[in-house]
């Protein structure tokens, strides 16, 4: 009798035994599954704060450059460079950043390149798919837009083959130098445009710029106005333009540019070699000179664009019977 009540003593002490044991491995899993639904949470919120406005997630055509950005959901910015020729989009390999994009804000979260005047700390609206940044620093005032990318955007950026080539010979008061410009990359933002009826805009830029994409050292810039309607092979005579010129200072090991506007700028004239209309646009084809000067000390230097030459089809092209 005794033995027996031993027995179911030492039995309970065994069950309370099991279950105690089974309860804490309970508790440890419910701990473990608490832990790994917390990280869980954490991820997600990792994840949320990364996200962007989803109206801003795509891809997006700068309307005043041939180039344009891809927005992701997690908040990578990518940038894109158009093939004017085909009006194809192709990612630039060399930047990739990444974007907070909430409540009509912008911020950076990691920045490989000057971009960020644009996305750091800016304000942005979305209205009728063109996205809309103010930039308020000195260096890229005013206003910044993008439109979503489709077939009508790209159609619209896309050229026939064109070009602008010049030797460029600066005088200052450091020496001569002598820079050769082309451009005529089919990612080149090469164009005319007719501003009215008998004013046309020419612009050729000799390397695809961002803006402060790219430092000022790294790229050439001519433009120039034609304020008389161009009806016939000749001699017509330019009323405005701006030079940009950028070269490398072997002697000094160094990088520089140097830009001449209207202040500057003496004469020039274009000279007309061919006129083919399009629907819509116009080609001319020439050649041209510009003279600039600038003082510096009391001395005059002048500064010449010889040899000019160009193919650009000019575009909203208006026939004299338009309104």
């Amino acid at each position: 009798m005794n033995i027996r009540k031993s027995n179911t003593i030492f039995g309970y002490y065994c069950f309370i035994y099991a279950l105690s044991l089974f309860i804490l491995s309970s508790c440890t899993e419910v701990e473990s599954d608490i832990l790994q639904i917390q990280d869980e949470i954490l991820k997600d919120s990792i994840f949320e704060v990364a996200e962007v406005d989803s109206l801003l997630v795509g891809e997006w055509i700068n309307i005043s450059t041939p180039s344009g950005i891809r927005i992701e959901k997690d908040g990578t910015l990518r940038y894109l460079k158009i093939d004017q020729i085909n009006g194809e989009t192709e990612i630039d390999k060399r930047f990739t950043d990444k974007i907070m994009a909430k409540n009509g804000s912008f911020s950076h979260v990691e920045n490989t390149n000057c971009f960020k005047n644009i996305f750091n700390d800016s304000i942005y609206s979305i209205s009728n798919d063109t996205l809309s940044i103010p930039l308020d620093n000195g260096l890229n005032g005013g206003l910044r837009s993008f439109v979503r990318n489709d077939s009508i955007v790209l159609k619209m950026k896309k050229r026939p083959q064109s070009f602008m080539k010049a030797s460029i010979k600066i005088n200052n008061h450091i020496g001569e130098t002598d820079v050769d410009f082309d451009a005529s990359d089919q990612y080149e933002n090469i164009n005319g445009y007719f501003v009215n009826k008998s004013t046309i805009f020419i612009s050729a830029n000799d390397n695809l710029s961002y803006n402060c994409r790219l430092s000022n050292s790294e790229y050439s810039e001519v433009n120039f106005i034609i304020d008389q309607q161009i009806d016939s092979l000749g001699t017509y005579p330019i009323n405005w333009a701006y030079l940009r010129v950028s070269f490398y200072d072997a002697e000094f090991g160094n990088a520089y540019y140097l830009s001449y506007d209207a202040d500057n700028f003496i004469a020039g004239n274009v000279t007309i070699t061919k006129i083919e209309y399009f629907e819509n646009q116009m080609l001319l084809e020439g050649n041209f000179e510009l003279n600039f000067e600038s003082t510096f000390q009391e001395v005059t230097y002048p500064k010449k664009l010889n040899n000019g030459s160009f193919k650009i089809y000019i575009r909203n092209y208006m026939p004299d019977d338009s309104p």
